[in-house]
């Protein structure tokens, strides 16, 4: 394949994978507000434990044959096979000895709540599997658009399915059947759209020339399931339900807007770093700028979140009164993963070293129930403060894993978000200070949300051209260029132009 063509295709299915994730993020945000109202938080928090355990073992089931099948230089048929074979066995024996430990504990320490709708939720991996391999496929060919259209369908058979159940009374269970649907449709555009069809075919040799590859990358992705499900898990055995729903929303709600920038970053990125992997100096360069633009970025979603939580209670009902503080926290916790945490695993793997990736997750996963172990005993608020340090430490670790292999020290990352941080915190400080001045009872919530997001983002702007004016241009003029290269199909700035033939 040419590489003027190979260049057209990797763009446009940058553009598609955005706009993938876009969807996604969009549309699972949507779906939890719109159950959040419906359902309260004990209930929302019971769905959230429940689906964070659905998704723990999906990644354990998936065991990484669609990284496999993406990476692999000469696919055939029986690869295919055999990892639909083993995605569907693993999925279907992870399930079964979800289900037997379920009912052992039951008889062991008696029946709960929890444990009775953990039952209707295990076997979610079994269908998730029915459309991992097509999916890795089409991933494989850069075939975005139709992986675009599969996540639609299943948000809007999530949200129709769910949405309707929540209003027909049945609880927790539509949430848990939203998502059954989602799978389910997705995996049926897969199977029609992606052209193969799997046989019952398993070769032991495939399997091994998978596996070498796909065993390093299952623990990685495992690591990180774990690390994302284990606080909620932990929020609602030791503080119940309600602060389990409290929990996941707050930091649903800037954590989203943060994973599309980090998704946009990524697309762009890692195909830049790994081609100045022979240049470590250059790519020191290039990584502590992004650090710098990304972090004066990703900041604003989080603030915006700050400043609109509020209004919350508002359109949710009163129940969701108490989310304001906790969502205010988990805003400082949020705020990391845009201060290196979304960069380092691209720098890490551009120079080969997925291995430190692999170690920045398991240390997370092991660091982590100590932290929470710490807040617990005090409340929901102390937890989220310990899981705001949590992340701040996390994300300064990963930066000296970076440090390992790309020429920089820590004293330079700190030196690129430091500026960022002050605007940060003088930006929440406007918003206490509109808070102070206009009253937030009755009709008056929407005008101080308003005017507390006007001074927030006057206060942030105004910091940074105080102590960094150079970064707002270059973050302006960054947005600038990817717009005008999006809309002419067009190729990343600084790249010249080739000629027809």
């Amino acid at each position: 394949m040419r590489l003027s063509s190979l260049r057209e295709r990797t763009l446009g299915a940058a553009k598609w994978a955005t706009l993938l994730n876009g969807v996604s993020q969009a549309g699972h945000l949507v779906l939890q507000f719109l159950l959040a109202g419906i359902l309260g938080p004990d209930t929302f928090g019971l769905a959230a434990q429940v689906i964070a355990v659905a998704l723990i073992l999906d990644q354990m089931s998936e065991f990484g044959f669609a990284a496999a099948v993406i990476q692999r230089e000469d696919l055939e048929d029986r690869h295919l096979d055999t990892a639909f074979v083993m995605n569907l066995g693993l999925a279907a024996a992870v399930s079964l000895l979800g289900f037997g430990a379920v009912e052992a504990w039951s008889a062991a320490a008696g029946r709960t709540e929890f444990l009775d709708v953990l039952r209707w939720v295990l076997f979610l991996p079994v269908v998730s599997a029915l459309g991992h391999v097509q999916r890795a496929l089409l991933t494989r060919r850069l075939q975005y658009r139709l992986q675009t259209l599969a996540t639609s369908a299943g948000i809007l058979a999530n949200i129709g399915l769910s949405v309707g159940l929540a209003l027909a009374g049945a609880g927790v269970h539509a949430i848990l059947a939203g998502y059954y649907a989602n799978y389910a449709v997705q995996a049926l555009v897969f199977w029609f759209g992606s052209g193969w069809r799997p046989r019952l075919r398993f070769d032991p040799g495939a399997l091994w020339g998978m596996v070498s590859f796909s065993m390093y990358v299952a623990f990685a992705k495992l690591m990180r399931a774990l690390t994302r499900g284990v606080d909620v898990l932990v929020v609602g055995a030791f503080l119940g339900d309600r602060a389990a729903g409290l929990y996941s929303l707050g930091y649903r709600l800037g954590v989203v807007a943060v994973n599309q920038i980090g998704a946009v970053v990524g697309n762009v990125l890692f195909s830049s770093f790994s081609r100045m992997q022979a240049e470590p100096a250059r790519l020191a360069s290039a990584y502590l700028r992004s650090i710098r633009l990304l972090a004066a970025t990703s900041l604003l979603p989080v603030l915006a979140a700050y400043a609109i939580v509020p209004a919350l209670p508002v359109v949710l009902g009163d129940q969701w009164l108490d989310v304001t503080p906790v969502a205010r926290v988990l805003a400082f916790a949020v705020a990391w993963q845009g201060l290196g945490q979304l960069l380092g695993p691209l720098a890490l793997g551009s120079r080969g070293r997925s291995d430190l990736a692999f170690l920045s997750a398991a240390v997370s996963v092991l660091l982590l129930p100590p932290f929470l172990a710490a807040g617990v005993p005090f409340g929901l608020l102390p937890t989220c403060a310990a899981v705001a340090v949590f992340n701040a430490g996390a994300a300064l670790f990963e930066q000296w894993l970076v440090e390992r292999v790309i020429p920089f020290t820590l004293a330079d990352f700190v030196a690129q978000v430091w500026r960022v941080l002050v605007a940060f915190v003088a930006a929440v400080a406007a918003v206490h200070g509109v808070e102070w001045v206009v009253p937030g009872e009755g009709g008056m919530v929407l005008a101080q949300v308003a005017a507390s997001g006007a001074a927030a983002a006057a206060a942030y702007v105004g910091a940074l051209a105080v102590l960094d004016r150079p970064v707002i241009g270059e973050v302006a003029g960054t947005l600038a260029a990817f717009v005008r290269a999006r809309g002419a199909g067009a190729r990343p700035a600084g790249e010249p132009a080739e000629g027809r033939g």
